[in-house]
């Protein structure tokens, strides 16, 4: 992607598949879907530049969390990141998505930007036996995030 210096998602796509075609009950890997909760409002408060540089701190946030050899990150499509990574343990998943949560955190309280950014996460470790495909994978994913992003939004419907 040129924007982030991610994949791209028709590159996603193409590992998912070798990743699933690999897997087996000893040998899987894990997979994160990313949304930019409230995006829409950092580009109608500061401007489309700001908001691509957003995307581009998110990439920044979720490369610095990643493993060069063992992850890849890769823009999903409009302010969706995925990334992809050999962890095959759900609690170690979970340590994970923890990691990404403490850079976030550590991002928004250096006061660089104007804005602070707030991820909506689904994940979920590849069950092998299931012999889901990407599509069906992706569906699972996406799922598991928009039950996070409804929990955000109703805690910012209670705030208000």
């Amino acid at each position: 992607d040129y924007l982030t210096g991610t994949y791209n998602r028709r590159k996603l796509d193409k590992i998912l598949l070798q990743k699933i075609h690999t897997s087996s009950d000893s040998h899987s890997f894990s997979a994160i879907l990313i949304d930019i909760n409230d995006f829409k409002s950092i580009n109608d408060t500061y401007g489309h530049n700001i908001g691509d540089q957003a995307l581009a701190d998110t990439a920044g946030i979720l490369l610095s969390c990643s493993s060069p050899i063992n992850d890849i990150v890769a823009r999903y499509g409009g302010d969706e990141f995925c990334l992809v990574s050999d962890i095959y343990k759900e609690e170690d998943l979970k340590d994970f998505v923890n990691k990404v949560q403490t850079a976030l955190k550590s991002f928004n309280d250096s006061g660089k930007r104007p804005y602070n950014i707030s991820f909506a996460m689904g994940y979920a470790v590849y069950n092998a036996e299931s012999k889901m495909t990407v599509a069906e994978l992706q569906k699972v994913l996406d799922e598991k995030m928009y039950k996070t992003k409804r929990v955000h939004h109703t805690e910012g419907i209670s705030r208000l």
